[in-house]
This record gives C-alpha cells, sequence and structure tokens, in this order.
C-alpha cells in the first residue's frame, strides 16, 4: 500500500467531516493525545483554529517516556512539570516495562511514571468536544479513564484501532453509545476492513450520526475523491472556512501538492530504548544512542505508506562506522546506504502498513560492531543523532 491508494483523499473527507460535527456542537476543548504530526493530530490541530475552540496536545506514552530520558539517568516523572500530563486509567501511578529484548538488557526493566485520568483532570474546563486517543497501547485505560467526560460532555472521538481486537473495540464504544465510522464515513464492521480507510476510526455519538451520514452521501465526498491524485487536495470555492483550512493542515498555499519531506531534529527525536539525555555545543544539538546495541526510535508519520528516511549522524563508535549499523523498520530487516565518513548519513526506505499505523514508524538502529573507547567518557556510546529527514517514497 503507497501513498497513491487514496490516504490523501480519505484524510481530506475525515478533516471535512469533523469539522462538520465540530461546527453543530459548538466551542469547547479539543485535546490530542498523540505522538505528533500523525493524521488525526494534523485534524485536531486544524479543527482549533476555529473561533471558540481551545486546543492542547497531550504526549503519548512513547513520547513521555523519551522526554524523561532527556532529562538524564534516572529522571522523575515530577521533573517533567511544563509538559501536559499523561493520561492514563487513574490519577495515580503506571508501572511500565522495557519493550527491547530482555536477552539484550539481562532481564525486563520496568519504571513507573504518572498519570492522570481524563475525567479528573477535565473538571472545570471547557466542555470536550472532540478527543483523539493517538496512543493504541493506553486507549483502553485513557477510554476508561474518561467514561464520565465522554458522558456528559458526549465529544467526537478519533482513534486509531492498531494493535486492539476490532471486535472489542466496537463493543467498548458501543457500550458508551457512540458507532465508529471510517475515514470514508462508512460504519465500521468486525469483520471487514478496507486498508486505504479504515486505519482510522471516528467514534460519533448515537445522536449526531445524521451529522456523518450527510457527509457520507455529500457529492463533493464520492467515492471518486478517494481516487484522487496523491498529494493533492482540491480547493472548494464552496466549503465553509473551516473546511478550506484543511489545506493548512500540511502547511499548504492556497493551491499545490503536499510537501515532500519534514526534518525532526535531535531534540525531537522520539527515542524508545537505549539513548543518552540531549547534548549542545551551542551551534549543534545531538544524541547519543546507547549503551545496549540495539536502540528503538519512533519517526512520525502523517499518513501509511512507503517513506525514505536519511538519519544524520553527528560521529560514530562503532569501529567500522555506520557501515556495521543494520536497519529494521516495523520489524523487518531493510537495505541502507551509509557515508563512510563522519559526519555522515544512513538512508534507506521503509513501509508503514495501514493495518498497524498509529502515527508512527518504529526504526531499531542494531550497532554489533567493536566499539571504540571514547576518551575518558564512561558511557558505552554507539551513534550521535543530529537529526532524522522523511519523505514520500517516489
Amino acid at each position: 500500500m503507497n501513498f497513491a491508494s487514496g490516504f490523501t483523499s480519505a484524510f481530506a473527507r475525515a478533516d471535512r467531516a469533523i469539522g462538520s460535527l465540530l461546527e453543530s456542537g459548538g466551542p469547547g476543548l479539543i485535546l490530542s493525545i498523540d505522538i505528533g504530526d500523525s493524521l488525526f493530530d494534523f485534524i485536531a490541530s486544524n479543527a482549533a483554529t476555529s473561533d471558540g475552540f481551545s486546543f492542547l496536545r497531550s504526549p503519548s506514552l512513547i513520547r513521555y517516556r523519551s522526554r524523561l530520558c532527556g532529562l538524564g539517568p534516572l529522571p522523575k516523572p515530577a521533573a517533567v512539570i511544563d509538559e501536559p500530563v499523561l493520561f492514563g486509567r487513574i490519577d495515580g501511578h503506571m508501572r511500565i516495562t522495557d519493550r527491547n529484548d530482555p536477552l539484550e538488557s539481562y532481564g525486563p526493566q520496568v519504571s513507573e511514571v504518572a498519570t492522570r485520568c481524563i475525567d479528573s483532570w477535565a473538571a472545570g474546563r471547557p466542555s470536550l468536544q472532540f478527543v483523539h486517543f493517538g496512543d493504541p497501547d493506553l486507549i483502553l485505560d485513557q477510554i476508561a479513564g474518561a467514561r464520565e467526560t465522554i458522558a456528559r460532555d458526549r465529544p467526537i472521538a478519533t482513534l486509531y484501532p492498531a494493535h486492539q481486537s476490532r471486535a472489542g473495540l466496537l463493543s467498548l464504544l458501543g457500550s458508551l453509545g457512540y458507532e465508529a465510522f471510517d475515514l470514508s464515513c462508512r460504519r465500521v464492521s468486525a469483520d471487514r476492513c478496507d486498508p486505504a480507510t479504515d486505519f482510522g476510526w471516528i467514534a460519533v455519538p448515537e445522536e449526531k450520526h445524521a451529522a456523518i451520514a450527510a457527509v457520507a452521501i455529500d457529492p463533493h465526498s464520492g467515492e471518486g475523491d478517494l481516487r484522487a491524485t496523491p498529494w493533492k487536495l482540491v480547493a472548494d470555492r464552496a466549503a465553509l472556512p473551516r473546511q478550506r483550512r484543511s489545506r493548512a493542515v500540511f502547511g499548504l498555499s492556497a493551491s499545490g501538492a503536499l510537501p515532500q519531506a519534514k526534518t525532526i531534529h535531535a531534540g525531537d527525536i522520539v527515542c524508545i530504548t537505549d539513548c543518552y539525555p540531549l547534548e549542545t555545543e551551542g551551534s549543534h544539538i545531538w544524541r547519543w544512542l546507547g549503551p545496549r546495541p540495539r536502540s528503538r526510535i519512533a519517526v512520525p508519520c502523517p499518513l501509511p505508506g512507503v517513506y525514505r528516511t536519511e538519519l544524520a549522524v553527528l560521529a560514530c563508535q562503532v569501529e567500522n562506522g555506520a557501515s556495521d549499523c543494520r536497519i529494521i523498520v516495523e520489524g523487518r530487516e531493510v537495505k541502507a546506504s551509509t557515508s563512510a565518513s563522519m559526519p555522515g548519513t544512513i538512508e534507506f526506505v521503509g513501509h508503514l502498513d495501514a493495518a498497524n499505523y498509529a502515527g508512527y514508524m518504529e526504526v531499531d538502529i542494531v550497532s554489533m560492531g567493536q566499539l571504540v573507547p571514547a576518551g575518558n567518557d564512561p558511557r558505552t556510546l554507539r551513534l550521535s543523532l543530529q537529526s532524522i529527514t522523511v519523505s514520500q517514497w517516489q
């Protein structure tokens, strides 16, 4: 599956549907729990440009842990006082286990992070009009901690069903008086899946079904739109102002193609396992990988598809340089081309399947070569990353 399969047009329809639902519901709060830069995170931030809406982006568990790692060794969750809270089932703490291979870490490593439920957090705030549950690993916990808010405010909800039982998730939404629609505004069923539109769900309260049904039969949202030219959004002069602003989701001008690349600098790289805190000398910012030979990063991707990725490497302590490194994307090793000298790059092409789409692509950087001593630095250093550039693969 690649971008030519209609993902972009499905995105435009979902953006239009959510915009119509929000315009009929009045002003309020829009909340996105996400790694950032995913499909629904874009839609949520775009929807908040309408008058009367306030927007908050809260980190997913992966991004939250990455920020904690950036603070230094053994950081305490309370140290991240400027970060939005990590949402969970209750006001309390959650024990999480290292996702790396226990054989590499000599046994699983368990840490504890502070959580807050949406119900207590929402007290005294404007009504919740739209919530994006963009963390598939915690979606059940976060919905459980938002039951009172959902019953009171009846927000539009979006989510990624990756790694979850479709039947179980549909049953949970049904118990809340919600029904799930795909990106084409068709009802989701447990036994049918369209990869081009079903990688993201729009959960709508029963009392608002008629509104989303109207979008589904809108002639401007017909089946032909799903096969429009990829990476193009057609401007609709008759559309409402908020709908026309959907082009701003990808930073577009009045007309033109979607941007082809995004560069993620060291301070925003999401490291899942095995990295050291951020370092800087003023002109450069970098992050060393290690101590174990397998570091995992999460690369934000707005849609499913095939991406070309370039890692900008400032230095490498592996004996044969970056050529000793292997790249694994979503559990599969891919061919990588590397620079012979440092600073340099590691380039590869990876496929992000719609069935597992959660806003990001998991990339393992495996450096198994002999390490070169790093002077008096007691750390086990491997690669120093300066940035990641991800772009559509043609």
